[in-house]
């Protein structure tokens, strides 16, 4: 597997499942999202941005979606936003004080360099990877068999997994204890230069390319490039 193909897989996972969200609040049954309890808060009319949907976890955690990326905030106050496209987590100052719509307005954001926060952008993955796999685990298990697979099927990019490993998978990265990689010269970030194996339930190149369906017991393998690079 190629460098810039390796580094896609949890990006792509991330993508996929904003993607996942988005047909979920489109069903023809009624928004998914609202239904499950999220507060949905949308941008000024004419603006051209993106909803709020707004979720609420154990110990006052909360997780803000968008169409453009994901934010995550602890009741300490410590939040961590991770745009669309990538997996470059980058630890902000607070959550938004008031709703925002566009990624922009999220205020200053630092990448996590220091142990303390190294610690706190740990921690806010795992909540946020765990929160993913539930929601994919509630969905298996609460809506028609095979929904989450025909939900994939107008994605215009091929997805890194089965819909219905998506929980799976997940859980593999919530339940793994992340530290950053070793620094290399010239490459962004704490994360960039390092080879990352994430075992997961992917398939057996740990992508599933187009018209192919990934098998199991595989790894997911991060390499070089971006900054955005967690290692187990």
């Amino acid at each position: 597997m190629s460098s810039s193909t390796g580094n896609r897989l949890l990006a792509g996972l991330l993508d996929q499942q904003l993607w996942c969200f988005g047909q979920d609040i489109r069903r023809k049954e009624g928004n998914l999202l609202c239904q499950l309890g999220m507060c949905r808060i949308r941008p000024p009319r004419g603006a051209g941005q993106s909803t709020l949907y707004l979720a609420r976890l154990r110990g006052d955690s909360q997780v803000y979606l968008w169409g453009f990326g994901v934010l995550i905030a602890d009741a300490s106050g410590n939040a961590l936003w991770v745009k669309r496209y990538t997996f470059d987590p980058f630890l902000l100052e607070g959550p938004p004080a008031i709703p925002v719509h566009s990624h922009q307005d999220l205020g200053a954001r630092r990448r996590p360099f220091s142990r303390p926060d190294l610690e706190i952008a740990s921690g806010l993955v795992r909540a946020m990877a765990e929160w993913m796999g539930a929601y994919e685990h509630w969905v298996a298990e609460n809506l028609v068999a095979g929904y989450r697979q025909k939900s994939l099927l107008g994605k215009p990019t091929p997805p890194v997994v089965r819909g219905r490993e998506m929980a799976l998978v997940w859980e593999r990265v919530a339940r793994r204890k992340w530290r950053p990689g070793k620094v290399v010269s010239g490459a962004l970030g704490p994360w960039g230069g390092v080879l990352t194996q994430l075992r997961s339930f992917a398939g057996k190149t740990g992508v599933a390319s187009a018209g192919e369906s990934s098998g199991s017991r595989s790894f997911l393998k991060m390499t070089r490039g971006g900054g955005g690079l967690w290692v187990a």
